[in-house]
């Protein structure tokens, strides 16, 4: 569907089993990207699988972005048990984590490398989590995908001033706006109705300001603090 032919993507109950963007297994979006195609082992033991393992668990009990989202999903007749729906793999280096709701949400722990890049991507993949569990999620309609995104990348801490600073973003003006944008813009690459970059920008650019505005579950005056 054209970006002209249907209004800015309102996200009301979820009413069917939709997986978040590019991950995640699903027969309802079987021609979206694959978690699986980017991941290199499923089971992995290792030192930086526990490693991340023991973060998780830290993080569950002092994270206020994740002990938010985490009680939301919980009050939304969504609960996550963390050892069960938010585990561990091996991925290639451009994947850092996806969620489904076949199969929860995995983690790369080879990829990340600090407590503070797990709680960023947990947060990113919680927020996709929240979106399906309480809001009618149609991938189908790459606006949808794109709101879902915009919330995920400014939400999680993805754009936070530290994280662009890493990635060699410099820009003081405007700069949480543009990395929410260019994340949002890369993931809806992957949607089989993207017909290319600038078709991506285009359509993140025409959701952006009802998506941003957002905030659920977070407050505008809590998710600050966070």
């Amino acid at each position: 569907m054209s970006s002209s032919a249907s209004p800015t993507p309102s996200l009301g109950k979820a009413t069917d089993d939709l997986r978040y963007a590019s991950t995640g297994k699903s027969s309802v979006a079987p021609t979206m990207k694959s978690i699986d195609a980017l991941v290199t082992d499923q089971n992995p033991d290792s030192a930086a699988s526990r490693r991340c393992e023991a973060w998780r668990d830290q993080l569950i009990e002092t994270s206020p972005r994740i002990r938010t989202l985490l009680a939301s999903l919980a009050a939304s007749k969504c609960p996550l048990t963390p050892s069960r729906h938010i585990t561990f793999v091996n991925c290639g280096p451009t994947l850092a984590g996806g969620f489904g709701p076949a199969v929860g949400i995995q983690l790369c722990a080879n990829v990340l490398q600090s407590r503070q890049h797990l709680e960023d991507t947990l947060a990113h993949e919680l927020v996709h989590a929240y979106d399906f569990c309480t809001r009618d999620v149609r991938l189908e309609d790459i606006r949808h995908h794109a709101c879902t995104e915009i919330r995920a990348a400014s939400l999680s801490g993805d754009c936070e001033w530290g994280r662009e600073i890493k990635r060699g973003n410099l820009g003081f003006f405007g700069q949480f706006e543009k990395c929410v944008k260019r994340r949002a813009a890369l993931a809806i690459a992957f949607n089989p109705s993207c017909k290319g970059p600038a078709h991506a920008r285009a359509v993140v650019d025409e959701v952006f300001p009802s998506c941003i505005d957002d905030t659920a579950p977070f407050t505008k005056d809590n998710i600050v603090d966070m």
